[in-house]
């Protein structure tokens, strides 16, 4: 997804080692060790969106230990550094997502009360013991047995030196078959693109391989069963990743390779014209709620699009723009990250923002990806593709709204000179093409709908109705 901001952070390095756990056991032995290990849930509310955060406590060797979990956001194992036990008090430390849970141990109950702390907000969070945690089930996720054959893979990107891992699924049958590879939005994700509970790739896949068209699908760098570091890359590092996936695709048997294409969703959407411009051997690009418009452009529209969504008034949203143009402007502007901190810490400090806030907020708008992403426009790759291009979004999306993006996708494409374009703008679907009321990000994980279902049918009968269109 494009920019998705939430309470506990999504992307944390997949690839990282936990740090050594810290242990203060300083009148631990006031706390019966029987009463605090176990799973202990909270629910953190911010405004009309509520996530339950899980931590998992154990006391190995005389040392506490835990790791902590955020099932509404389908998160898991994200690493703690410390936990400290002071009598009552206890501390648990997750620097990987710059987040902090204080509390008090209340042994009767059993319950801890306490605040979690997280870039600079404070919020109210009270912790009760369960036995087990409770999965979200999405109605549509798929369950075997499956009309079809399912491969765990493994492929090269010999450029980067990494191995990644993904599921080749293929119809049964007479082949050779249409075939596309799945790449997932913005931040590190598994090859189901899981958020909020959602595997909108799973379903995704399961329905096109039902419709006769293989899917590959696979863990971005660093996640999962794939190698390499995502800190470091940016879309045209995962556009290598995407072309791997593509080329290795294309060879298997039973896969017809002039019928070979890339489905993006959200930055998947930027990468899919890029390898398109690049390769003329890819058959057709499909865009799921993919940008036509450069970064900057996109971000700014992207939030005022949510602000007013959201009931902002119009001053307040024109106030918002000023500022992030400005913050744009130095990233844009600005090579030197110690210069550029300098100059975006002046804006942030004439905002008021605290000094510990400033520098959680500043360093993620100047890592490489970032910075990347603020200065690409997709318009440059897509007047020059030559293969045929399905552009479909949501007139909810908030993160890359309907009108402006699709007009501009469509300008893009037919100012090069291909007219195989076709626009399609599913009323009343959001950024993750489900139903939905407003089209706020909070609403994601409150929708029970993963892919609906006229998205996925526009997909794949778009798909199946090629045929001769795929001549160049």
């Amino acid at each position: 997804m494009l920019i998705l901001v939430s309470i506990i952070a999504l992307v944390y390095s997949g690839c990282a080692t936990s740090p050594e756990t810290e242990v203060d056991t300083m009148d631990s032995d006031i706390i019966d060790p029987a009463i605090l290990t176990g799973i202990w849930q909270g629910v953190i509310k911010a405004g009309e969106q509520q996530l339950r955060l899980v931590f998992r406590i154990s006391l190995e060797d005389g040392e506490w230990t835990a790791t902590a979990e955020s099932p509404d956001q389908g998160v898991d194992n994200i690493p703690v550094a410390s936990v400290k036990i002071n009598g009552a008090e206890i501390v648990i430390d997750l620097p990987a997502v710059a987040g902090k849970f204080e509390g008090e141990i209340e042994p009767i109950t059993p319950k801890i009360a306490g605040r979690w702390h997280q870039g600079g907000r404070d919020f109210a969070l009270d912790l009760v013991k369960i036995e087990k945690v409770e999965k979200i089930v999405r109605p549509q996720d798929p369950v075997p047995p499956f009309p079809y054959d399912v491969s765990e893979v493994l492929f090269a990107n010999e450029k980067a030196g990494i191995t990644l891992a993904g599921t080749l699924t293929v119809p049964r049958g007479a082949g050779p078959f249409p075939a596309v590879i799945l790449v997932s939005g913005s931040g590190a994700q598994n090859r189901d693109e899981e958020v909020y509970g959602h595997r909108p790739f799973l379903i995704l896949a399961d329905h096109l391989t039902r419709q006769g068209i293989a899917v590959l699908r696979y863990d971005d760098r660093g996640v999962g069963g794939s190698g390499g570091n995502p800190a470091t890359a940016t879309s045209k590092e995962f556009a290598d990743d995407a072309y791997a996936a593509f080329s290795f695709l294309r060879n298997q048997e039973n896969i017809d390779p002039e019928r070979t294409g890339i489905i993006g969703h959200s930055e998947g959407g930027i990468i899919a014209p890029m390898l398109a411009a690049k390769h003329p051997e890819v058959g057709f690009i499909v865009l799921l709620g993919a940008p036509g418009i450069r970064g900057d452009a996109l971000l700014l529209l992207q939030s005022a699009a949510i602000l007013r969504a959201a009931g902002a008034p119009e001053e307040h949203i024109r106030k918002a723009a000023e500022i992030n143009r400005s913050i744009y402007e130095v990233i844009l502007n600005e090579s030197d990250n110690e210069k550029a901190t300098e100059k975006l810490g002046s804006i942030y400090k004439g905002l008021g923002v605290p000094e510990d806030r400033m520098k959680i907020e500043i360093a993620p708008l100047l890592t490489p990806w970032f910075r990347f992403f603020l200065a690409h426009d997709p318009a440059v790759d897509l007047a020059n593709t030559s293969c045929p291009v399905l552009a479909v979004t949501g007139s909810l999306d908030v993160q890359a709204p309907a009108e402006r993006n699709l007009d501009a996708i469509k300008e893009a494409v037919t100012a090069g000179g291909n007219t195989r374009i076709t626009i399609v703008n599913l009323e009343g679907l959001n950024h993750m093409l489900q139903h939905a009321g407003t089209g706020l990000v909070e609403e994601y994980g409150q929708i029970n709908e993963t892919f609906a279902p006229e998205a996925l049918e526009t997909v794949s009968s778009w798909i199946n109705g090629l045929g001769g269109r795929l001549d160049k």
